[in-house]
């Protein structure tokens, strides 16, 4: 008995190695828009603070392309402003284009200045040192330094971008967020890439649907790197539905996210699914392509990434389709003539 308690002990102290190990992502509270992934950095602090944070969660101080994404960036963080945001835009003064105050502005994430939202005596480098924008509660940008008298550490806003992976006709990519499986969800179901995306329907995007070895074995190559100690399994959209009527523990009711997806490939390590915990109703796909049943009920249970899937859309697959069926029509003409 006493040997149990030591190995649960130390189960329990490995487990909280494990979840102080996390990158600060895991908690950390993300809004999406356009395509990409939005938080706050957990520190108060300088530009230079903050940009290491948002690399350190695999991303970059924000980013602004457009009047339309600098507008909804206030509106993601109504609250946070105190009194401004941290972006990515900071004057280089290595720059052949540097000089006082307007010139030598950049992006950390190395993209073109295509938008800029000054305040209209800004930039103005009032007193020296303005070399990184802020972001004003309304909207408008100002040039700011730790050598401003009233200088206090501010937030930043980091910027997520998804990292899509191409095969078969589809995009691939990884959740921003560490979390459970329904996080994953949403996450992936909050993704815009393209306008012409409906709301809903069958190509609002999903954790992946896994139909064949071969689409299996891909997506182990292509995000081998997110398999870690501290991350053993990545979600798939594949779920166990309490309420099919085929439902039944442990192996009876598992269908994917994606709705009407037919299930036609399935992975499952040779004793799995098990349901070993109540509570495993949810697919991961580990390192070696095997397929574990796993949920938060899991007295190992970290949150981890998912897979998000987005099918191409209808509009190219119709317009190809209509391709096809003109191209038939028109041999089948030229046929006949002969």
């Amino acid at each position: 008995m006493k040997f149990i308690s030591l190995l649960v002990a130390a189960a329990t102290v490995v487990c909280s190695w494990l979840v102080l190990q996390r990158p600060a992502c895991a908690e950390n509270e993300w809004s999406f828009y356009g395509g990409h992934a939005y938080t706050l950095t957990d520190g108060f602090g300088t530009w230079e603070r903050s940009r290491d944070e948002a690399n350190s969660l695999g991303g970059h101080l924000v980013t602004i392309n457009t009047e339309e994404e600098n507008t909804e960036l206030v509106t993601m963080f109504p609250d946070a402003f105190e009194p401004f945001l941290w972006t990515g835009l900071y004057q280089d003064h290595e720059d052949p284009a540097y000089q006082e105050p307007d010139g030598g502005w950049k992006w950390e994430s190395g993209e073109p200045v295509t938008f800029a939202g000054w305040h209209g005596n800004e930039p103005n480098n009032q007193p020296p040192g303005e070399d990184y924008a802020v972001l004003e509660s309304n909207g408008e940008w100002n040039d700011w330094g730790p050598d401003q008298d009233d200088f206090q550490g501010i937030q930043g806003i980091v910027e997520y971008a998804y990292d899509w992976k191409e095969w078969g006709g589809h995009r691939y990519a990884l959740t921003a967020r560490y979390g459970t499986w329904e996080e994953s969800e949403v996450e992936a179901q909050a993704i815009r890439i393209n306008p012409e995306y409906p709301v809903g329907g069958e190509e609002r995007p999903h954790l992946v649907s896994i139909n064949t070895e071969a689409e299996n074995a891909w997506l182990v190559g292509a995000f081998a790197d997110a398999f870690t100690t501290e991350d053993p399994f990545l979600w798939t959209g594949f779920f166990q539905d309490r309420q099919d009527p085929a439902y039944q523990e442990p192996d009876g009711g598992w269908k994917w996210a994606k709705e009407n997806e037919d299930v036609t490939f399935t992975g499952w390590h040779g004793l799995e699914p098990n349901n070993q915990l109540p509570g495993e109703d949810y697919g991961v796909l580990e390192f070696n392509g095997e397929w574990n049943d796993w949920g938060p009920d899991k007295g190992d249970f970290v949150p981890i990434r998912g897979i998000i899937e987005i099918p191409e859309p209808a509009t190219i697959s119709l317009l190809l389709f209509a391709g096809l069926c003109l191209g038939a029509l028109h041999f089948r003409r030229r046929k006949t003539a002969e």
